[in-house]
């Protein structure tokens, strides 16, 4: 989930690259440096091989007693490496790929690296083609590079394995948080967390322990106002049944409206605070039955009850909140309706509500809310979504099409709990 506006970005991804980024440049620093050193001891060791290729010169021509010649060889047998020149006194110095050494010792001439030494009746100059030298240093670098480049993978693979492992608390935290139910404010655990998140906890709990507070004080309030409205509401329409018999029956239907919409009131509270919880089990038709026989006689006619031939279907629901859930949707129908209310019962578990509505009728979600039309207290939404969550049970509301015109379709579905239920070998006992 992002924030909107907002690119999502990968805490793992960077760790990773940052820490593959800083290992990568210290390898490579350290191949440069290594490089370095490289091509010092490198040059120390060829330098030393001329040293030794001098030495063994002048004193094979110190123990020669044969006639001396001025002569050019090439030690690496190509003549562009490595070549050793001899110059016996009084000749002239044959051709070398260098140009005049004027004194003994190590000297650089024309791209070589050269040493000069003087022997028996002889000059002895041995020189090393500095081309050469650098790409002996490069291959041996390229070599050691090639031998890093693998092991930076394996590093890159290697950090990204342990930061996911490393991550998998934080992951599973989320988890945790996002598997929660809107009515679950119990303490979010910080067993196995990293003293990195011990902070998150904490705010996260007592966060929610605020928000539990604030939901149960509005619960309280609710269900206190209702209780306390329900009396004077009484008091009221026994006194005008006494005392204005007239004033009291033209007042009767805004009571009644009122006395629903407290009903509905004391309804939510108890859905959302979970007091309609029970074990069931519950006659679903039975309980249908009871609705329809408690409609006033206007609204009973217009309702339709298909029960595909059952006498029974048994939930394991508690009769209250089963009562609650059908009660408003079908006074919800009933309510927003051009016509009769369609309640048909399915065997496998499923519950449909239709019923036609006007041209640009919708779903009013928001509590409060009610349709153009309408005289319901905009709760009989709120309340099909408590009571069906509470006790499991799938809620689906559509606007369908047909020849008709429109219609408003709402569908239960108590399969998951019949699933339950026949996989427990039979239905909850009350």
């Amino acid at each position: 989930m992002t924030v909107a506006g907002a690119k999502a970005w990968s805490l793992r991804g960077r760790l990773s690259r940052n820490m593959v980024l800083v290992v990568s440049l210290g390898w490579f620093v350290t191949i440069l440096v290594t490089a370095l050193l490289i091509n010092h001891e490198f040059n120390e060791m060829l330098d030393e091989e001329l040293r030794a290729l001098g030495d063994e010169t002048a004193l094979l021509l110190d123990s020669s007693e044969g006639a001396r010649l001025a002569r050019s060889i090439s030690v690496s047998g190509d003549g562009d490496e490595r070549v050793l020149r001899i110059t016996p006194l009084g000749f002239a110095p044959p051709p070398a790929p260098w140009g005049v050494v004027g004194a003994d010792g190590y000297a650089d001439s024309s791209g070589w690296r050269v040493l000069r030494m003087t022997a028996e009746n002889a000059t002895i100059e041995i020189g090393h083609n500095k081309a050469w030298r650098r790409e002996e240093v490069v291959e041996a670098s390229l070599g050691l590079l090639v031998l890093v480049l693998p092991l930076v993978a394996v590093i890159l693979l290697a950090v990204r394995r342990t930061v996911g492992l490393s991550l998998a608390p934080a992951r599973d935290l989320a988890k945790r948080v996002a598997e929660r139910g809107p009515e679950d404010f119990t303490p979010v655990s910080a067993k196995g967390l990293p003293a990195e998140l011990l902070p998150l906890v904490t705010s996260l709990n007592a966060y929610t322990d605020r928000v539990s507070h604030l939901r149960e004080a509005e619960r309280a309030f609710v269900a206190n106002a209702a209780h306390e409205l329900r009396t004077p509401i009484a008091a009221l329409r026994a006194r005008l049944e006494v005392e204005d018999p007239k004033t009291a029956a033209a007042v009767q239907p805004v009571l009644d409206r009122l006395a629903r919409r407290i009903e509905r009131l004391l309804q939510l509270a108890r859905s959302e605070a979970g007091g309609v919880l029970g074990k069931g089990p519950s006659d679903l038709l039975r309980i249908l039955r009871l609705i329809r026989d408690e409609m006033p006689a206007a609204q009973a006619a217009r309702l339709v009850i298909d029960d595909h031939d059952q006498e029974t279907l048994d939930l394991p629901v508690d009769p209250d909140a089963l009562a609650i859930l059908l009660r408003n949707i079908i006074d919800n129908a009933c309510e927003n309706s051009t016509g009769l209310v369609r309640v048909s019962v399915w065997p496998e578990g499923k519950v449909v509500v239709e019923n036609p509505v006007a041209p640009g009728a919708a779903f009013q979600e928001a509590r409060f809310a009610s349709g153009v039309g309408s005289t319901g207290a905009g709760l009989g939404l709120a309340i099909m979504a408590a009571v069906s969550q509470a006790i499991g049970a799938g809620l689906r509301k559509e606007m369908v099409a047909g020849d008709g015109g429109r219609r408003a379709r709402v569908e239960v579905d108590f399969m998951p709990l019949l699933a339950r239920k026949t996989a427990s070998g039979g239905g909850a006992t009350g």
